[in-house]
């Protein structure tokens, strides 16, 4: 089994290996799969801003239908010292500015509680059969997670399918309950 370190390489690696083109249409397979899939509309949704140096799937149009659909639409802003995630709501109109990790954050902050929650959408670089997700390392979104309402449904957005074997969990980790790929929705 490897380790998750080994994984995060590999998945790095296979991101950086697909063209922009390639990317694009993937994304779209992802965005027709979530919008089938989930009934959005009236709903309190959290979702990434994408790390445009990481490659991740891009939401920008995902995010321009869910603005259309939801109720409200939230974010999350990177804490730096000490390392952690607070949360903004956004709107159409909402500016944004990189952070230090190239992530784009809204200027002004709009608190919120994270028990009204309906969805999280989750970046992550590989996931496995049993909604295991390996992000970047740093457990951000699993403490985040560990905050939401039971009731919260959590979807991982991934280019690629479940990995063949499992990831090795740890007490913290917060499995997914959907993971949507180009070709696939996963439930767990």
């Amino acid at each position: 089994m490897p380790l998750k370190s080994e994984i995060r390489s590999t998945y790095k690696s296979k991101r950086k290996a697909l063209t922009s083109s390639q990317r694009l249409e993937l994304e779209a397979q992802i965005q027709a799969l979530l919008f089938n899939y989930f009934d959005f509309k009236q709903k309190f949704v959290h979702t990434f801003l994408p790390i445009e140096t990481q490659l991740e799937v891009n939401t920008t149009l995902i995010n321009q239908t869910l603005f259309d659909l939801t109720s409200k639409l939230a974010t999350s802003i990177t804490l730096f010292n000490p390392l952690a995630l607070t949360h903004s709501i956004i709107t159409k109109q909402t500016e944004y500015k990189l952070d230090k990790f190239n992530i784009p954050t809204p200027t002004i902050k709009l608190d919120f509680d994270l028990n009204h929650l309906d969805f999280v959408i989750i970046p992550l670089l590989a996931f496995d059969s049993n909604g295991n997700r390996i992000g970047y390392g740093k457990g951000l979104y699993d403490s985040f997670l560990a905050n939401c309402n039971s009731s919260c449904i959590k979807i991982g957005l991934s280019y690629f399918e479940s990995l063949p074997s499992i990831i090795p969990s740890e007490k913290h980790d917060i499995p997914l309950d959907f993971c949507i790929t180009p070709n696939k929705v996963y439930a767990f």
